[in-house]
């Protein structure tokens, strides 16, 4: 069986990059560091308005705070 995500890829357009993030969330979102440092490698190394971003969102939920500042990542 093709899991959700890999269906999402192979039929995607492949006329740019595709790169895939994960945000492995928790109550407080401590995670947020390092999905800024992966947000910016992706900005540095995209080619063009071609290139796609999937994140994979794992999380049970928690602050707004600390949510709030892994939104404002992924605006950027």
């Amino acid at each position: 069986m093709t899991r959700p995500l890999q269906r999402l890829l192979d039929s995607a357009p492949s006329s740019g990059n595709v790169y895939v993030l994960n945000f492995n969330g928790d109550v407080t979102a401590s995670q947020v560091e390092f999905l800024r440092e992966e947000i910016t490698a992706v900005l540095e190394a995209s080619e063009g308005i071609e290139d796609e971003v999937v994140l994979v969102l794992q999380t049970g939920g928690g602050t707004v705070t600390g949510y709030g500042l892994a939104a404002a990542q992924l605006q950027r």
